[in-house]
């Protein structure tokens, strides 16, 4: 039996972020994970507005990114003064150099084969290697699991009828122009999905698409394919294909609790990817922090009741904002299917003071009022648009 302080199940930015700063802390950690290696990742797409200072994030992890284009069908909206391009494989390598130069223990190629539960809560478990089994326990442990819920299904804490699933698709092509400049699609050509254009340095670019539709999802690849038929994409990037990559992200109405006896939740499988702008690293690594802080206390306190002040600090920091995110999540995907309205979004968007579009750019929507102004008169036409539709379709009598 190993025993540690904090077990985290997860290597990605959630797992990572969170052993890197409790082991700063003093904290004995390990840190379990089927992949090969840390800068293994199931996708690249990773735009983010992180202050790469603020967490000492190398420059050539990031590229600089400082225009956004945004187009619908018939319209387009540039905006000026974003953040940056993310590699993800050079940021969870980094993270990874982080942690073990703390002293944690990363445990890659290992599988979680059984949990043992009591009524304090998860006791110890069993984990696979390649060749051996071993067993551990821990004071706390953690969930960075994402999508596996490898313990979190043991106690239901996320209600499944809160998770949205969005599938994103990428593939990796030649950039010819612009290696600072976002392009985002949106319109019923991606059937209630939308597009992008992503520099990932300054010769190569990510061409995605993602949708929140599950009827989509079988026909992602084919409307990928098809953005290349675009005018700006063909301009911006070669047709030729140098990696495909996707993956299957949980999002839904943000939660208020995060931990459960000695478990905590971060990450994807908490939902804590901003539900519009569809970041995940910057609030996940900030949600990690404050994880770390609170399974410090815990620990040093020997009160586990102290887990609740990571769920108090995420609420109070977020909750609002990601609620409004929500919604607009829901506002946008009934969007996309009329072209009409995408077109007068856009359009509007001009209209907006420039810190305005910003500061949703940034995920802190729900605080301006022309953001709420905007979004009210949309979902204003689209109700109309609806009612008009029924009225037309009713039975002549």
């Amino acid at each position: 039996m190993t025993r540690t302080d904090l077990l985290i199940v997860g290597a990605g930015p959630a797992g990572l972020t969170l052993a890197w700063k409790a082991a700063e802390k003093g904290l004995r950690v390990t840190v379990i994970d089927k992949k090969k290696s840390a800068d293994q990742a199931a996708y690249l797409t990773s735009a983010s507005f992180i202050n790469l200072r603020e967490w000492g994030i190398p420059d050539e992890i990031a590229q600089p990114i400082d225009t956004l284009h945004l187009a619908s069908r018939n319209a387009f909206v540039t905006v000026h003064g974003l953040g940056q391009m993310i590699n993800r494989r050079k940021l969870l390598a980094f993270l990874a150099q982080q942690a073990e130069r703390r002293g944690a223990q990363l445990w890659f190629q290992s599988t979680v084969t059984d949990v043992r539960i009591e009524r304090e809560g998860i006791q110890r478990i069993t984990v696979a290697s390649q060749s051996a089994t071993h067993d551990f326990s821990a004071t706390v442990f953690a969930d960075c699991s994402g999508v596996g819920r490898v313990l979190e299904q043991y106690f239901q804490l996320v209600p499944q009828r809160r998770v949205k699933q969005a599938l994103g698709v990428e593939c990796l092509v030649p950039l010819r122009s612009e290696p600072h400049t976002i392009d985002l699609y949106f319109g019923s050509h991606f059937g209630r999905g939308y597009g992008w254009l992503f520099p990932l340095d300054g010769r190569t670019a990510i061409l995605g698409y993602g949708t929140l539709d599950q009827a989509k999802f079988r026909n992602a690849p084919r409307l990928l394919d098809r953005m290349f038929e675009f005018r700006r994409v063909s301009a911006r990037a070669e047709h030729t294909v140098l990696e495909v990559n996707g993956g299957i992200f949980r999002s839904g109405a943000p939660l208020r609790q995060f931990h459960h006896k000695n478990l905590i939740l971060v990450g994807d499988i908490a939902l804590q990817g901003n539900p519009v702008i569809g970041e995940g690293l910057r609030f996940v690594m900030d949600a990690a922090r404050m994880a770390a802080d609170a399974v410090t206390q815990a620990i040093q306190d020997n009160d586990l009741t102290a887990l609740g002040r990571y769920s108090a600090t995420w609420v109070k920091t977020y909750y609002h904002q990601y609620r409004a995110g929500y919604l607009t999540q829901l506002f946008t995907s009934l969007l996309t299917a009329q072209d009409r309205l995408c077109d007068e979004t856009v359009r509007r968007l001009r209209r907006l003071p420039p810190h305005a579009l910003l500061r949703t750019i940034h995920g802190e929507v729900g605080y301006d009022n022309a953001i709420k102004k905007l979004l009210a008169v949309c979902l204003a036409r689209i109700s109309m648009r609806y009612l008009f539709r029924g009225r037309v379709a009713a039975p002549q009598p």
